[in-house]
């Protein structure tokens, strides 16, 4: 795993002497705002992160805004094959997406917009980071009997307002129906290494969940997925999952993976990114990720 640090410092906030500084060592078209991506183990990294710590900068959360003195600076990973070769299970980012028209009906189905669906691949994810498959993939997926898998319909709508929707039969679509990919199976919570926070910058906790929470790392929304060995021994073997907190994006639970659906959607050559998830042994003392990576 390499580990990226992105770095946003405007002129205004950081002055004109540093914002100077950091342009000729990273090289490139500023004009107010300098914009950087950089390996965190690089000289290039520690000198930025230098320089801003002489000119009295420090970097402001996901909580906090922009003011005189701060900058931005997001942890950014980027995982190798050696990673997903001792991942337990994993995320699946799909490359291709749809937008939604006001998220899910009443009945909590995804309104999918209205373009044309007919040249649309087999698998693509939608704005709240939902999973939808075509028909004949479906059938694929089902084929291989993959625990916990489950499959909702969706519904294509019309219109721009809220109270103009209308919803679109399949049939007259021009295509065979899409389904949001899902599972029974619910995760336990994550391991207490995992730091969850709300909007407000407050920890969350199982009893005071609400709409949404983010997996944080430091101050930032970058933290890996870890679960406890013994915690999953409590639900039934998995191949789709469900994680029992709604993270990151909308209300929306994410899925992990297990392996066997990893080696088929990749010798389906479906276009996709995989995010390792790590199952560790209860008796581990593992620090929190932000200790570890620190820049």
């Amino acid at each position: 795993m390499r580990r990226f640090l992105r770095l946003t410092a405007s002129k205004h906030e950081i002055g004109e002497d540093a914002f100077a500084r950091l342009a000729r060592i990273v090289p490139g078209e500023y004009s107010a705002t300098f914009h950087a991506r950089v390996l965190d183990s690089s000289p290039e990294c520690m000198e930025v992160l230098r320089v801003l710590a002489e000119a009295g900068c420090v970097a402001h959360g996901k909580y906090e805004p922009s003011a005189p003195g701060k900058f931005s600076l997001w942890p950014n990973y980027e995982y190798e094959q050696v990673d997903l070769d001792r991942a337990d299970y994993f995320q699946m980012l799909v490359h291709a997406d749809v937008e939604t028209r006001y998220g899910r009906s009443p009945e909590g189905l995804l309104n999918l917009k209205q373009v044309r669906w007919a040249k649309k691949g087999p698998l693509l994810a939608t704005g709240v980071k939902a999973r939808i498959v075509s028909t004949p993939l479906r059938a694929e997926l089902e084929a291989q009997g993959f625990a916990g898998m489950t499959f909702r319909p969706t519904r294509v709508v019309k219109g721009e307002l809220l109270a103009e929707l209308q919803e679109v039969p399949w049939d007259k679509v021009g295509c065979e129906p899409y389904w949001e990919l899902t599972s029974s199976i619910v995760l336990p919570p994550l391991s207490p290494r995992c730091l969850l926070m709300n909007e407000k910058g407050e920890r969350v906790r199982e009893e005071s969940w609400s709409k949404r929470a983010y997996l944080m790392e430091d101050q930032f929304p970058a933290g890996e997925f870890h679960y406890r060995r013994g915690d999953l021994a409590g639900i039934p073997p998995f191949d789709v999952a469900q994680t029992r907190e709604p993270l990151v994006a909308g209300s929306d639970q994410n899925l992990v993976l297990s392996r066997r659906v990893y080696d088929f959607i990749n010798t389906r050559r479906l276009k996709c990114m995989w995010l390792p998830v790590y199952v560790d042994d209860d008796g581990d003392h593992i620090e929190h990720a932000a200790t570890r990576h620190r820049a």
